[in-house]
């Protein structure tokens, strides 16, 4: 695969899509294998997503939602430390209360991290050494949205594969940092983006979904021991206080 056009990171834009990664079969099969996997899983542990309305996961990731949270001076960082700002699924997710753990989705997962990966490496062959931090595995089944949030607790570039099972019924939207326009990035069936969180000013974005949409996160920064230390290190007393939180309410 020929190495994306902007060759380093930092003298391109802050939002790009990776369109020619879109058309690396090697990626792709490695994402359809591990979807297929989490189709397995919850055919054998027979669970089911049970969203919200469209109408209301709509409304989380809308400019009037958005609007609200600015004008409070909110801070919504992610997921993780505020969960009630999603109903999506998610997968093998340690420092998530609620995920479905699998070991064949995990297996697949990982044969997909290595080829994102090495694709990061010979995108931006100038910014190196790269690597590509698992982040976020998500299921956003009909009606789900993940709405309003900034990351600003862990900045740097977060890069994500993601497949629509009907394209142009799900996507991304985002504050614009420079002109205050809410964007609106509608999914194709395959989409690669990439884009930068800066710990301020905030990057506020937001996912909707009104199909079946599933989504690979990856942290994209230098390669560093310590600061891969501190984001496990991180990582791990998330997930030990939400086991404590859970254990307190037995």
């Amino acid at each position: 695969m020929s190495a994306d056009p902007a060759e380093r990171l930092d003298a391109g834009p802050f939002y790009r899509e990776l369109d020619a990664w879109r058309e690396d079969a090697e990626l792709i099969d490695a994402a359809r294998a591990c979807l297929a996997a989490q189709r397995r899983a919850a055919e054998r542990r027979r669970f089911a997503a049970t969203p919200d309305s469209a109408a209301t996961a709509a409304q989380a990731a809308s400019e009037q939602a958005l609007r609200a949270l600015v004008c409070a001076g909110s801070d919504v960082r992610g997921v993780a430390t505020d969960p009630g700002i999603s109903n999506v699924q998610s997968f093998n997710a340690r420092n998530l209360e609620h995920t479905w753990m699998d070991r064949e989705v995990a297996r697949r997962r990982r044969a997909l991290d290595r080829v994102v990966g090495r694709r990061v490496r010979e995108s931006f062959p100038e910014d190196g050494p790269l690597v590509a931090v698992p982040s976020g595995h998500w299921w956003y089944p009909p009606g789900s949205a993940m709405g309003w949030h900034t990351n600003s607790d862990s900045p740097g570039w977060r890069l994500y594969v993601s497949h629509a099972r009907e394209p142009g019924r799900s996507g991304l939207r985002y504050l614009h940092p420079e002109t205050g326009e809410v964007v609106t990035c509608l999914d194709r069936e395959w989409d690669v983006r990439l884009f930068w969180i800066p710990r301020e000013p905030a990057f506020w974005h937001a996912v909707f979904s009104e199909t079946d949409r599933f989504s690979f996160g990856y942290l994209v920064r230098r390669r560093s021991w310590r600061r891969s230390l501190a984001w496990h290190a991180r990582r791990l007393g998330q997930a030990a206080r939400r086991t404590g939180r859970a254990r307190s309410t037995r």
